[in-house]
């Protein structure tokens, strides 16, 4: 078993970290993935469970940060995130949920996330998604990823545990509202989350929490009504308007939802969804969607073209690597495409991002430009 989960997790992962963004489709073709043993996982989880615990449900964070909707398993778009966004501990990072379920690589997924979330406990905040609940992963993948990989479930079982103790939601620099599905009629304002008790063991125990886990926008003529997915709400804009008006905030931030930019906005951009796995599903052509807020809380969105999603029985996996040098998570990168810069208050305030030209996100800006530094 290893004496330190989280420094040999980083050092394995270290090779893809030291990747261009020219080469992030050398993942598992020249540079393998890491493999992790059952043990090691194990240690992980009963790890990053200390620092879930030491957060409350509704965490407030400050900008600049970068914000990553769902993942699934795509272990290339997260780290190709991690490459063009930089690691900590020169960003921060706050993730909307749902690691886990439809891709392959739920695990690697989990172990660098993990990893990332103990050694930089300040600086990268993992938000609990619908699919981070037992009722739900052992249908769309998880489990069976966790079956063949480890030959049995008490991984899944006991990670499981872990994601009971999640935080729910967060609040960036007192201003915009982030959680992994959407609003609530029950939801006045976002500090009634922290009165939710950990663990939660299942989202239909209350509305509000099946609410924030599983509701969507919609264009309606009514603020709330009950969602066709069987749990949570489908809300409109005008709820959108109403919950920021009443809980003094700019802006919302949530994920949820396959949308073919990485990004799509409403509300008069009051709202933005964030869907961070590109080629979902095997469609082909949604991209990666990644969302920044600067230290004065304009909003950047960036999206980023799709990957090719190889196989797990197709890549490379480094079973006998060579041990690692100590892990830098220091990486020198660019931008993908900047699509919309706006500021995050009500006025919405759009001013363009250096070079790049300020574009409604329905449109798609082929020039690049410089990711934004953390200052």
């Amino acid at each position: 078993m290893a004496t330190d989960p989280v420094g040999a997790v980083l050092s394995k992962f270290q090779p893809i970290l030291n990747l261009s963004e020219e080469n992030v489709d050398q993942i598992g073709i020249s540079v393998p993935l890491p493999h992790f043993t059952e043990s090691l996982m194990t240690e992980l989880a009963d790890l990053v469970l200390n620092v879930f615990k030491q957060k409350k449900t509704l965490v407030e964070i400050e900008a600049p940060i970068y914000i990553v909707g769902d993942i699934h398993g795509n272990i290339f778009d997260l780290m190709r995130i991690l490459i063009y966004a930089k690691t900590p501990p020169a960003s921060r990072l706050l993730f909307l949920g749902d690691y886990v379920d439809r891709g392959e690589y739920s695990i690697e997924v989990l172990a660098i996330l993990f990893a990332l979330q103990c050694a930089y406990p300040d600086h990268i905040l993992l938000l609990r998604g619908n699919h981070e609940f037992a009722q739900v992963n052992q249908s769309y993948g998880f489990y069976e990823e966790v079956t063949a990989e480890f030959g049995r479930n008490n991984f899944w079982k006991h990670v499981n545990e872990v994601f009971q103790y999640m935080p729910l939601a967060a609040v960036v620099s007192k201003s915009v509202f982030c959680v992994h599905g959407g609003l609530s009629p029950t939801l006045t304002n976002p500090y009634i989350i922290e009165q939710i008790v950990r663990p939660i063991e299942d989202y239909d125990s209350a509305d509000l929490i099946g609410d924030i886990l599983w509701s969507d926008p919609a264009n309606s003529d009514k603020e709330y009504v009950r969602s066709t997915r069987g749990s949570g709400v489908a809300f409109n804009s005008g709820a959108v308007m109403r919950f920021l008006r009443e809980s003094k905030l700019s802006c919302v931030v949530r994920a949820h939802q396959c949308v073919p930019l990485g990004i799509m906005k409403f509300a008069n951009g009051g709202l933005f969804t964030v869907f961070s796995s590109s080629n979902y599903e095997d469609n082909g052509t949604n991209r990666c969607g990644l969302l920044y807020v600067t230290k004065d809380k304009t909003t950047q969105v960036f999206s980023l073209p799709p990957l090719t999603i190889h196989r797990r029985k197709d890549v490379l996996f480094d079973h006998h690597a060579k041990k690692a040098s100590k892990p830098t998570l220091t990486l020198n990168i660019k931008l993908a495409e900047i699509l919309h810069s706006q500021k995050s208050s009500k006025s919405m305030t759009s001013r363009p991002i250096r070079n790049s030209a300020v574009m409604h996100v329905e449109k798609v800006n082929r020039s690049t430009s410089n990711l934004p530094p953390l200052k």
